[in-house]
């Protein structure tokens, strides 16, 4: 049943369609829909830049670990051969100047085409320099003047060593005369035993090393990769970083806080269980891997044992290192900033393209809704006034019968057929008969209860619903309320008219009843109302039912 009938059928249904929710829901389905794809799309780009970035890196760590590896095969052989020379054996044997000009006279042209071996020494069982071959300019010369290395500390601790010994020192800036040499010249010393013929121990030889060739090809590197190519010793000082005055804490006093731990002490830690790896932290990407020039060296012999050289013991308990590839967060943070940039275009067209899709959407919802709306309300309302529709009516009526024997509850039907219409239809036109019929429907709804029903179901013919009723008195009041309404003057086109009403009712009773036999002992009340003289009221009853008949 429908409840309030003053507000207006129209204006009732239509606000019985939500149609706010076709376009919110979908925009909000669309656009979560859209947010999700764009987050999996901006992870999975996330993930390929920085396995980009980690590929990069990583490659650039094994071409470091693969030049490092070229170089240890080259001072591998080299120490080899100038250990086991004949020319040094033939010295050894006689000792003569002669056998001496001939052995650096081999040395040095192996040294021409060796430019990273700064020195090359040759120590006596004293730990004294028998000689020492170096540069002078682009040329290799001998030292034939003693220099006294043994206050130095390069064998101390180590000397004698065995046969088929090589000793790796940790790499170190070159000291000249107790002094620093300047501009700094890291060197690694790589000494092995010297034997003459008869097996005797008769010295060592002393490969020093220029680790710039090294050093300096990690600088060139670290112009091609994202990050800064880093090297780090064992205790944890800078060999090579990204600022130079970092580097040599190790033997610069003034250096000694600059430690690769003190700046990133939780990427160190985790470095340290494992010899190579990558791994994001809040300081940016580390990728590093552990070169151990011990390992390194021993492997550099499995690569030449071709050549019959017997296998070195290597002994290089300080020779560890850490090549780091080190991207910071700022850095990582600017290449993603491209991907940001993009994601957030995405999400905005993302919006507005939810926004246009839902409002299409809601559009033609809207339309197939007020469609469907004009075809219910042509079902269910009168077009004219509003009011229900003659079938709404009835099965509004079907159901309050139905309610009525469940419950026992009584109520009344009333027929309204106005008195004058034809009269007003006649003298203003069918506008003027259409525009009384919606103000007496106005005037009807206002008269009665909002518990009750008002429909028309003919021209000028009107039925309402009464519900809970339990006597007459209580329709016959209701109906002089409508009687008194209806006689009271009506404006159309600035005139003013009068019109009449007969109205009968019947009310239901505890008997078997159907629909159309209330409805027609309503229409013979009112009928009886109309022979009475009209503008009258008239309830259903025994003396209605005995006219009809004689009718």
């Amino acid at each position: 049943m429908i409840s309030d009938q003053k507000s207006g059928g129209k204006n009732l249904y239509l606000t019985l369609s939500p149609a706010w929710r076709w376009f919110w829901f979908p925009l909000l389905i669309l656009y979560l829909f859209s947010v999700t794809i764009i987050y999996l799309w901006s992870q999975n780009e996330y993930a390929t830049l920085i396995s980009h970035i980690e590929d990069d890196e990583q490659r650039f760590v094994e071409l470091y670990q693969s030049k490092i590896s070229d170089s240890m095969d080259h001072i591998f052989y080299d120490l080899q051969w100038f250990s086991q020379q004949n020319a040094l054996a033939a010295w050894l044997e006689t000792d003569q100047p002669d056998e001496l000009q001939e052995l650096i006279r081999e040395y040095a042209g192996l040294l021409s085409v060796r430019p990273a071996y700064y020195y090359l020494r040759l120590l006596d069982e004293t730990g004294h320099e028998a000689f020492r071959i170096g540069w002078d300019g682009d040329i290799p010369v001998a030292f034939l003047q003693e220099q006294d290395k043994d206050k130095r500390n390069d064998l101390k601790g180590i000397y004698p060593l065995e046969r088929g010994t090589v000793y790796i020192s940790p790499m170190e800036l070159n000291i000249d005369q107790g002094q620093i040499e300047v501009p700094y010249r890291p060197i690694i010393r790589f000494i092995t035993p010297v034997y003459d013929i008869h097996e005797r121990w008769r010295g060592s030889l002393v490969i020093s090393y220029l680790a710039s060739e090294i050093t300096d090809v990690l600088r060139r590197m670290s112009d091609k990769v994202s990050g800064s190519l880093m090297l780090v010793n064992k205790a944890g000082y800078w060999l090579v970083a990204e600022n130079p005055d970092d580097e040599w804490g190790s033997m610069i006093e003034e250096r000694r806080e600059r430690l690769f731990y003190r700046d990133y002490p939780e990427s160190w830690v985790q470095m340290q269980p494992t010899r190579k790896g990558q791994l994001i932290t809040e300081d940016g990407l580390f990728t590093f891997s552990t070169i151990d020039l011990q390992s390194v060296f021993s492997n550099s012999y499995q690569k030449t044992r071709a050549r019959d050289l017997a296998p070195p013991q290597v002994v290089a308990p300080d020779v560890q290192w850490k090549i780091i590839s080190h991207v910071p967060a700022e850095r990582l943070s600017a290449r993603f900033s491209g991907l940001e940039k993009f994601k957030w275009i995405f999400l905005g067209l993302a919006f507005f393209a939810s926004l246009l899709i839902s409002f299409l959407f809601y559009r033609n919802r809207n339309r197939q809704q007020s469609h469907q709306d004009e075809l219910e309300k042509m079902a269910f309302f009168d077009n004219l006034t509003g009011l229900t529709s003659r079938a709404l009516f009835v099965d509004q009526l079907n159901d309050l019968l139905h309610l009525s024997r469940r419950e026992g509850d009584h109520f009344a039907l009333m027929v309204v057929d106005l008195d004058g219409f034809k009269q007003i239809n006649d003298t203003f036109g069918h506008q003027g008969g259409d525009k009384l019929l919606c103000m007496v429907a106005e005037r009807l709804q206002h008269s009665v209860r909002s518990t009750d029903t008002v429909a028309r179901t003919g021209g000028d013919e009107f039925s309402i619903i009464l519900s809970r009723v339990e006597h007459a008195d209580v329709a016959n009041h209701l109906a002089e309320k409508i009687l008194k309404s209806l006689q009271l003057p009506f404006q159309i086109s600035g005139r003013q008219c009068h019109i009449g009403a007969s109205i009968g009712f019947s009310v239901s009773t505890d008997e078997e009843q159907d629909a159309d036999i209330l409805w027609k002992q309503a229409d013979i009340a009112m009928y009886r109302a109309k022979q009475r003289g009209k503008n009258r009221i008239c309830s259903f009853s025994g003396e209605c039912m005995a006219d009809s008949r004689q009718d």
